[in-house]
């Protein structure tokens, strides 16, 4: 989904926290 657009929100937060975040 939206994943590229969390990291580019939230650069400080790892991918790892965006991964489960899905």
């Amino acid at each position: 989904r939206g994943s590229a657009s969390v990291i580019i929100l939230n650069p400080v937060t790892p991918p790892v926290n965006i991964t489960e975040s899905q």
